[in-house]
């Protein structure tokens, strides 16, 4: 995505600026099918209420989320998108100055519309969870039992064997104990050996 050089002026006009749709870039590994359905449900909310939620790019203009608004805005003949720039400590809010949620039933049929496109258009890829699961724990976002009925949805002989456990988790600590001391805290160390392994070593350096 090609953004050029940011006018000097404003905190706005630092962090705004607009860019042609084409020179987005969607993610290729979008483990996220999509629907028909959810498409056409989509490209229904945009005619009738317009653009609500925003997409999320990475530094360089790829797609994180919303690949399929991409898509169904540039069908319905969108060419350009206004870019926040963020480091993630902030939310982002997008304010309708069209639109008053206490009177006007566009508002009230938009949020419902929010909800269902994003219900009717998910449609999880089997394979490609499975091709990030090398990469990413998918344990932060479903159960182990979950997980397998997931990648069950793949041909026979397709899919690796997965560990699915949380990665390992493991703090290191050295304790110096002086030899004349060490009595007292055997105590200590035969408690503590209950949850972790204890190595005493002796070495005479100070």
């Amino acid at each position: 995505m090609k953004t050029g050089k940011r006018k000097a002026g404003t905190a706005e006009a630092q962090s705004i600026h607009k860019v042609a749709l084409a020179s987005l870039d969607r993610d290729p590994r979008n483990a996220n099918r999509g629907t028909a359905r959810g498409r056409q449900a989509l490209r229904q909310s945009i005619k009738d209420y317009g653009f609500g939620r925003s997409i999320v790019l990475d530094k360089k203009g790829k797609v994180i989320a919303g690949n399929k608004a991409l898509e169904v805005a540039i069908a319905t003949g969108a060419r350009e998108a206004l870019i926040i720039r963020t480091d993630g400590k902030s939310l982002i809010a997008v304010q309708r100055t069209d639109l008053d949620l206490e009177c006007d039933s566009r508002a009230q049929e938009l949020a419902i519309a929010d909800n269902r496109t994003a219900e009717l258009d998910l449609n999880w890829d089997p394979a490609a969870l499975e091709s990030l699961s090398r990469e990413i724990n998918l344990g932060k976002f479903w159960t182990a039992e979950e997980l397998e009925g997931l990648l069950a949805r793949i041909p026979e002989g397709k899919i690796q064997e997965l560990d699915l456990r949380p990665p390992p988790r493991l703090a290191w600590i050295l304790l110096g104990v002086p030899i004349g001391e060490i009595g007292e805290v055997l105590p200590q160390l035969e408690e503590l050996e209950k949850h972790a392994t204890i190595v005493v070593q002796s070495t005479r350096d100070k």
